[in-house]
């Protein structure tokens, strides 16, 4: 959290909790990924500092790519576009599902 947010990563082994921090100190549970999932990819739309923490929940190892490498990834390959932008759509609504 407050990092600067310049990259993405991917998940090849372990488990990581996605966490936002409040104001007032308390932590709010926004995804646990596994093997296999993306994250950090609120860097592909804007360059900021991270508003979650990854917290590492079991031994984890994972790939990083630079923010400007991954755009440039999606805009030569509609398919993998295709399938970040359905994965965006899942997070969103299982993140709308929790607030209900």
């Amino acid at each position: 959290q407050n990092d600067s947010a310049n990259s993405v990563y991917f998940l090849k082994e372990g488990k990581i909790s996605i966490e936002r921090f409040t104001s007032t100190g308390e932590n709010f549970l926004l995804a646990i990924l596994e093997k296999g999932e993306i994250f950090g990819e609120s860097s592909i739309t804007k360059s900021s500092k991270r508003k979650e923490a990854a917290i590492v929940e079991e031994e984890a190892t994972y790939c990083v790519m630079e923010q400007g490498n991954f755009r440039e990834l999606l805009m030569k390959c509609p398919s993998l576009n295709i399938k970040f932008s359905q994965l965006l759509e899942v997070r969103l609504e299982k993140a709308q599902k929790r607030l209900e």
